[in-house]
Parts: C-alpha cells; structure tokens; sequence
C-alpha cells in the first residue's frame, strides 16, 4: 500500500512548512487572547494566519507559493 504524505499548500510537509504551521496557530492563539470581548468571522482569522504562517518561509518559497494559489490581496467585502 501507498501512504500518501501530508502536504502543505501542494508541497511536501518539510521542516519549513512544520514551522509556518507552527507559526499559524501561534497566531490563532494570540487572535483568540486578544479577541476575548470582539468576535470576528473565520475568514479574516485564517487570512491573518495563513498570512503569519506564509511570513516565516523563505522568500523564495513563499513567492512561489503565492504565484501558484493565483489569489488576490484581501479585498473589502471578503468576510
């Protein structure tokens, strides 16, 4: 049988996704402890996390990363 490996935005789980995940919770941990008396939707939660979690890979990879989802910038009206 083949076990398919985990991956992280197409690309194989490595150490520099491990951390840009570690990174991603890390920031949903400091939303939820700053957010205690405001709520706010899902989607700006995981933009903002996604974003941190995107802001700790090298820049080379990242920027692949961004050229290949073919995403815009947050827009107004996305939430």
């Amino acid at each position: 049988d083949h076990v398919a490996l985990p991956e992280m935005y197409g690309e194989p789980f490595d150490r520099i996704h491990y951390s840009g995940a570690i990174a991603h919770e890390i920031a949903h941990a400091v939303m939820l402890h700053n957010l205690l008396t405001k709520h706010i939707s899902q989607a700006p939660q995981e933009y903002l996390a996604h974003a941190t979690q995107l802001a700790v890979l090298p820049p080379d990879r990242r920027k692949k990363i961004v050229q290949k989802m073919d995403v815009g910038p947050w827009e107004p009206g996305d939430a």
